[in-house]
């Protein structure tokens, strides 16, 4: 009893001195739940368009949303920022990078309680993004520490950025107070900012590139925070944003954010006021979002356009997914973080070389049906490099040395040099993946060598994370029929083509290369958060199964000759 009637004191005592006692308003102003059907909320939304026509008149607008969210907070812009008094403390090693737990004050008296990552690799710059989660229901872990939070910065961090994981009020260790304080959106809201405030005070941190990511309650947060704070560069608010909804909580709807006497607004010009900063909206088919791609979407698209920065805007919608932060997203997500991580953010997709079309009328993976998603960017940067990666057996190291030549280009084959490495050790293809399994340094040093290749130019990479590592490359992926491809590796064991292997008949082999690339696929899942099996990445598909290498790289050639020109 006693440690609650500290805490309540505490609280109390920083409510107090920050001006934040309960607000009396009308509580018809609150726009809570699901205020509006779809009908009615786009409807709002189309009125609210016709407030502004241009950048000057849409300004106006902003600032009028900006200062409605202050007041409805309860809250100034130069509300006083007390020291933080940071501890961080209890460093964990992993794989690339540390974790470290923190606590700082946000409010005399008032913690908010983290985990800072950070790469183990030295920089003389780093990017940082902060990472705020929802109410997703609790499994093993809770709040911060939940799987797909700590997927998610691992990812980042391994990327290269600094990341901050913090709890929502009444989350996790943030016990002072219960989550559903009347003023838990302001006190979130402070906590995003203090947040904001420690990791840009850290040595190295570059202050023009800022990101923020988080999904559901953590949307909200993205999107407020970036509303609010011109520190933030680039801004992920995945499934979220909606013209109908207006969030279920007390943290996102509990005051008087979207109405006054003078004015109604709705999330997704909330969202709109990161405008002209670089922005990814991530929606889903099966929550609130599920019309972004033709209600919120083409609104926050005309808002960039007054600012002649339409490519500063992207959408990926996941219409057969749920209501989640899963590797679907965090897969997107990857490549338009690395925006900040680079500082490269003229434009914002990998994926969307079908720009605005809908990519179930698209057949990307050759596969000979459309796939399940919406994209909504223009194109990255092209860089003249070729990546290549495939099946076993689908004569990815032929192709590659092939089309090298006929390019002029130089190449490397990290596959050959895995090769090289279990001959040279005596091991199987298998055996040295399970050794890779428990020892990373290995993936580490390939992933090194990719990066510092990929800052070339005129090359032709065969590796399985090419695609990923140079982003702005083309990329190819090369498909074959299991049992051809089992025919053609036993064939070159049998000839003395692969040392590395050994196998007494072609189904021997099947099963090995089948083992072989479900140990690689939960390693690069557990490790990258990417499905390997997963084509939609590349730029082009190849079945090889009945094809000539000469003919395969012609067809390369050409496609990348369009891709360069488009």
């Amino acid at each position: 009893m006693q440690k609650i009637t500290t805490y309540l004191f505490l609280l109390s005592s920083c409510l107090l001195n920050f001006s934040l006692q309960a607000q009396e308003f009308d509580p018809g102003l609150l726009r809570q739940g699901k205020y509006f059907s779809e009908e009615e909320g786009a409807a709002a939304l189309e009125a609210c368009g016709k407030k502004f026509n241009d950048q000057r008149s849409w300004e106006q607008r902003a600032e009028t949303i900006r200062e409605g969210i202050w007041n409805g907070l309860g809250l100034s812009p130069d509300f006083e920022r007390t020291p933080l008094k940071p501890v961080v403390h209890s460093k964990k090693t992993m794989d690339g990078y540390t974790v470290e737990n923190v606590y700082f004050e946000s409010l005399p008296g008032f913690f908010v309680s983290g985990n800072l990552y950070r790469p183990t690799e030295k920089q003389q710059s780093y990017a940082a993004v902060l990472s705020p989660h929802g109410h997703f229901p609790p499994g093993e872990h809770v709040a911060r520490t939940r799987e797909d939070m700590q997927k998610r910065c691992a990812a980042l961090v391994r990327m290269g950025a600094i990341v901050f994981a913090y709890d929502m009020v009444g989350y996790g260790e943030a016990s002072q107070t219960s989550h559903k304080h009347p003023q838990a959106l302001a006190l979130q809201t402070i906590n995003s900012m203090r947040a904001l405030d420690f990791i840009t005070s850290l040595p190295k941190v570059d202050q023009n590139r800022i990101g923020v990511t988080g999904a559901s309650g953590g949307g909200t947060q993205t999107f407020l925070l970036t509303a609010l704070d011109e520190r933030v560069d680039v801004s992920v608010p995945a499934v979220m944003v909606s013209a109908h909804f207006f969030g279920g909580c007390v943290c996102e709807s509990g005051l008087p954010i979207h109405a006054s006497e003078q004015h109604q607004t709705n999330n997704v010009e909330i969202a709109a006021l990161a405008a002209p900063r670089p922005m990814l909206l991530v929606s889903d088919g099966d929550d609130w979002t599920s019309n972004n791609a033709e209600v919120e979407y083409p609104y926050l698209q005309r808002i960039y356009g007054f600012y002649g920065k339409k490519d500063h805007i992207a959408h990926i919608h996941l219409p057969e997914e749920g209501h989640d932060y899963g590797i679907s997203k965090r897969e997107t997500i990857r490549f338009h973080e690395r925006r900040i991580i680079r500082m490269e953010q003229e434009t914002l997709s990998k994926v969307s070389r079908h720009v605005g079309a809908r990519l179930d009328d698209v057949d990307l993976d050759g596969d000979g049906a459309g796939d399940t998603a919406y994209i909504n960017s223009l194109p990255l940067p092209k860089r003249n490099i070729i990546t290549i990666t495939g099946d076993s057996g689908s004569g990815v190291s032929t192709v590659t040395a092939l089309l090298a030549e006929s390019l002029d280009y130089r190449k490397f084959n990290a596959g050959g040099l895995f090769r090289d490495l279990a001959q040279q050790y005596d091991m199987s293809l298998e055996k040295l993946e399970r050794f890779i399994e428990s020892n990373r340094i290995i993936d580490q040093e390939i992933d090194t060598l990719i990066r510092r290749l990929g800052q070339g130019s005129e090359l032709v990479l065969a590796a399985r994370l090419g695609f990923y590592w140079i982003h702005e490359s083309f990329s190819v992926y090369l498909k074959v029929d299991p049992e051809i491809s089992a025919k053609r590796v036993y064939e070159d064991i049998v000839s003395g083509r692969r040392t590395a292997e050994q196998a007494d008949s072609v189904l021997e082999v099947a099963e090995n290369i089948q083992r072989r690339f479900e140990m690689t696929k939960a390693r690069y899942l557990r490790d990258y958060g990417i499905d390997i099996s997963n084509t939609r990445h590349f730029d082009l598909v190849i079945v090889t199964d009945d094809r000539a290498p000469e003919e395969i790289v012609a067809q390369i050639r050409t496609a990348y000759k369009t891709w360069r020109a488009g």
